[in-house]
């Protein structure tokens, strides 16, 4: 038996990189039991015992935060009704019932209450009477279908025969069946995390309900593993930058780590899954994400706030690199009364996995520059890893990736304990969403003409980074990561922009770095068109106030200040916002965000090149 699994260990890992159909091991291979999904009963035991031994607080803070959740759940007793959120969606329920079913389902398992095992059984009874799981936004189907299947697997034996038969009939009705159905068959072939999410559910259920057709269980299994690679190889190869930004990381990660551990549990392998180009490298790009003031370098849809990431922990015990957690493990020390949200919605994931780490081997990270390239070139460079500490972000790339922004060039930077470059922000999808729909145009489609780029915070204008002319970066560009500095006296590198600004100049470079461990410097290279002057704006947004003196613009906030300053050609210092132009009265409503700007003004003649470099420096 063994001999056979490292067999197929090792076709799936080629398969992976040859992109061919795999086969699934048969029965024989297939650890049966209940529950099977991650975890089995001598994981559970192991957890107990880890959590009882008080080694991690981290850990015993978790499972605490989990248990009162599931506490909460059964006090509310809510019932889930089928209603759908302004978008059309049912996502929110979807993700509130995986919250409540997982916390009841591991409550239950480790302290066999019942109140939890009903808490659980209601939810199931509520969610499998549901008329549909609404696959027409198939992520409302894939995240339902994991919280049932892991609270079947979990509590398999004390559920009633009634029940699990209602569970097994919801999920060949509107997992399998629609699963199969060609009109939802793209989804699953999705570039972004919707196909790390939707392949993760199909393979889990699989498994979970694996009795119930072994022979369509072990089809479905093996198409989601060969399906998932194509979300895999566009996220994380070929350095580990997730092009969607951290906040999209979180989340396909999540559902990625429970297809791989599922996967190990009953097959004894993940295929390769976990040694897909990038994989491994990408916990260090989602620990470089967080800037030293405990903000996300939020770039694209990507979200600032910066909650934990269970995810991380997986990475420290998989790859048995326990520094991946050290700003994890004490940022969850230091929260005065952690909590647990949507986002934790596998909070078990985090409990497992932390349970098998031994935190007394942390330290902290030693590297202080990580960059990658692929689709969306990406680099994030500190002094070190302090709060007062300087943190620099700055990203290539194009519009073409899921979720983009018009923000090729563009940066974020951290002095001091303050974020005084940052990234405008992203409107709230179920505000933007409706409004541009009674328009009849889409938020998501990326050609040069959509509306996506009217709306605050997409376009170039509100990004710190160029525009020239007064025009929107072209959609059909691409700007790469040209060089890498990583000295004392310069750590950041230099992109290429040029195609993203080529019907309005003839070449773009911009560096942009740390100098000397004290200060930011940008350098922009601009050369002009043969027949047309290139009227620059360089722009950076901010949460500082801003006043233009005759050294350049002041940033202040509260005692601390910051000098922005540009030398190499005369300029126009200016604080006012730039709004793209065409926008639609409908949407002006999302240039509400408070964010302030710092800008020049200057002009390249046709047919000449300018260099510009620009300073931000702590000020008395």
């Amino acid at each position: 038996m063994r001999r056979l699994i490292t067999f197929l260990s090792v076709f799936f890992a080629l398969s992976l990189s040859a992109k061919v159909n795999v086969s699934i091991p048969d029965d024989l291979s297939f650890k049966a039991a209940h529950p099977r999904l991650m975890v089995n009963d001598e994981d559970f035991k192991q957890m107990k015992k880890a959590i009882m031994s008080g080694k991690n607080p981290a850990l015993v803070k978790f499972h605490d935060a989990y248990m009162a959740y599931a506490a909460s759940s059964v006090e509310a007793a809510r019932h889930f009704v089928y209603e759908t959120d302004p978008r059309g969606n049912i996502l929110t329920l979807s993700r509130t019932a995986f919250l409540e079913l997982g916390a009841n389902a591991y409550a239950y398992r480790y302290t066999r209450d019942k109140a939890y095992l009903k808490r659980a059984s209601d939810i199931l009874e509520d969610v499998c009477s549901f008329d549909t799981w609404h696959p027409q936004h198939y992520l409302d189907v894939a995240e339902m279908a994991l919280a049932v299947a892991v609270s079947y697997d979990w509590l398999y034996d004390k559920l009633s025969p009634q029940l699990r038969k209602k569970c097994e009939s919801a999920i060949v009705k509107y997992l399998f069946d629609t699963a199969e159905d060609e009109r939802y068959r793209e989804r699953f072939l999705a570039k972004n995390n919707w196909g790390q999410v939707l392949n993760t559910s199909l393979i889990c259920c699989s498994i979970a309900f694996y009795d119930l057709d072994r022979e369509r269980a072990r089809k479905l299994i093996r198409r989601g593993v060969n399906d998932i690679q194509i979300s895999m190889e566009k996220g994380y190869a070929p350095d580990g930058i997730y092009p969607e930004g951290a906040m999209y990381w979180g989340y396909g990660t999540s559902f990625q780590i429970m297809a791989n551990e599922a996967l190990t549990k009953v097959y004894g392998s993940d295929f390769g899954l976990s040694e897909c180009d990038g994989f491994k490298e990408s916990a260090q790009f989602m620990i470089f994400s967080i800037g030293n003031i405990g903000k996300a370098y939020n770039y694209s849809d990507s979200g600032e706030r910066r909650a934990t990431v269970p995810s991380l922990w997986y990475f420290a015990y998989r790859f048995n690199d326990p520094d991946i957690i050290y700003n994890e493990y004490h940022k969850v020390l230091d929260a005065n009364n952690y909590k647990i949200g949507i986002g934790h919605r596998m909070g078990f994931q985090q409990i497992y996995h932390a349970s098998l780490c031994d935190v007394s081997e942390m330290n902290s990270p030693k590297k202080t520059l990580f960059h990658g390239r692929g689709t969306n070139p990406l680099l994030m460079a500190r002094t070190g890893w302090e709060k007062g500490d300087i943190y620099l972000g700055a990203k290539g790339g194009s519009t073409r990736n899921g979720h983009a922004h018009m923000d090729a060039g563009s940066f974020v930077y951290e002095d001091n304990g303050v974020r005084w470059v940052r990234e405008p922000g992203m409107p709230s999808y179920s505000k933007s969403e409706p409004v541009i729909k009674k328009m009849k145009k889409s938020l998501w489609k990326q050609n040069q003409e959509s509306v996506r780029w009217k709306i605050f915070g997409y376009n170039n204008a509100q990004h710190s980074t160029l525009t020239i002319n007064g025009k929107d970066q072209l959609c059909s560009g691409m700007a790469t990561l040209e060089e890498v500095f990583d000295s004392k006296d310069r750590k950041g590198g230099t992109f290429d922009l040029t195609s993203t600004y080529a019907d309005q100049a003839k070449a773009v470079k911009r560096s942009v770095y740390i100098a000397d461990n004290e200060r930011l410097e940008v350098i922009d290279t601009v050369t002009a068109l043969d027949s047309l002057d290139a009227h620059v704006r360089w722009n950076i947004p901010t949460d500082a106030q801003v006043s233009v003196t005759d050294e350049g613009i002041v940033l202040s906030v509260k005692n601390k200040k910051m000098l922005l300053s540009a030398e190499g050609v005369r300029v126009t210092y200016t604080t006012d916002m730039y709004k793209p132009e065409g926008v639609p009265q409908e949407l002006d409503r999302f240039y509400e965000d408070p964010v302030n700007f710092a800008a020049f003004i200057f002009t390249v003649p046709a047919g000449k090149t300018t260099v510009v470099k620009t300073t931000l420096k702590q000020i008395k």
